[in-house]
């Protein structure tokens, strides 16, 4: 009976360090007024960013840390392209994937917008992994200079508009 026990504990042990509790996306959004861009970077846990795109896909397997780079930015970037959407002024925005890379339990996902000039209203529309979970928040912060403004858009309020 002991031995059943320690097993069944160890398992549980183990699978504490797949499992997260939280079910949260951060993104942070600078405007690079020299540059005339956003600079976006989305992290989400990986294991959830995962299981959303084999579920957008119809796939059955798929480890985004072991597949390709080139496979990988297009599997994400297609992903992306569904659930993220940015609007500037009044004009939604094109948007160009970078990139990405694995840190941690996350994944950090690499955008550009490019031809921003000025920055007065953003509309920020995020439903990253909102399809798994009813309690997802994806937290937006956008940076404008000194200027700090922030987001918490969840499934059933999925966009948000922020004023500079």
């Amino acid at each position: 009976m002991k031995i059943k026990v320690l097993l069944v504990l160890l398992l549980l042990a183990m699978s504490s360090f797949s499992f997260h509790p939280i079910h949260v996306s951060i993104t942070e959004i600078t405007f690079d007024q020299k540059d005339q861009e956003l600079e976006v970077v989305i992290r989400v846990f990986v294991d959830d960013l995962e299981t959303s795109v084999m579920k957008s896909n119809q796939t059955e397997e798929l480890d985004l840390s072991d597949t390709a780079p080139a496979v990988t930015s297009k599997l994400v970037s297609d992903y992306l392209a569904t659930r993220f959407s940015i609007s500037v002024n009044g004009k939604e925005r094109s948007w160009k994937y970078l990139g990405q890379e694995i840190e941690g339990l996350s994944m950090l996902c690499y955008i550009q917008v490019a031809k921003v000039s000025s920055l007065e209203v953003i509309e920020i529309k995020n439903t990253v992994v909102t399809e798994l979970y009813e309690d997802q928040s994806n937290i937006i912060n956008v940076v404008v200079g000194e200027n700090v403004r922030s987001l918490r858009l969840m499934r059933y309020h999925a966009a948000g508009t922020l004023k500079f």
